[in-house]
């Protein structure tokens, strides 16, 4: 199962999530909803002692000054590790497959066919 593990997590996600009334603001609060999370995760402390990705690996040590987990870092698109799944904000479909796989909603065979169609734009033979 996935965790909610602290209140101040989900406090920190809706507050990125308010509405805004120009078009760079809410581009601008449309990137803090993807880039938030992972901050906020790293404030918390969870990602001290998992391997987990971000945006910008950067960002977790300037907007979470106790964030310790420089060495679990990984340079990928989405990244599970004991119930937490961390993903760049540029990665939207990987860090859906990760939610898949960790719920194990598809088949594995499923699961690279659902990936092939939304990643890569592309049908399976089957179905053409």
């Amino acid at each position: 199962s996935l965790e909610v593990t602290s209140g101040r997590v989900s406090t920190i996600l809706a507050q990125s999530s308010r509405p805004c009334s120009s078009a760079s603001s809410r581009a601008r609060y449309r990137w803090l909803r993807f880039h938030a999370g992972t901050v906020a995760l790293a404030r918390a402390g969870i990602l001290n002692d998992r391997r987990h990705t971000s945006t910008m690996r950067a960002d977790l040590e300037r907007h979470a000054p106790d964030y310790r987990g420089h060495q679990y870092y990984v340079d990928a698109p989405a990244v599970r590790d004991r119930f937490v799944i961390t993903a760049s904000g540029l990665a939207s479909v990987d860090f859906a497959r990760a939610i898949f796989s960790e719920l194990s909603v598809f088949s594995p065979a499923d699961e690279r066919i659902w990936f092939d169609m939304f990643k890569h734009g592309r049908l399976p033979d089957a179905a053409i």
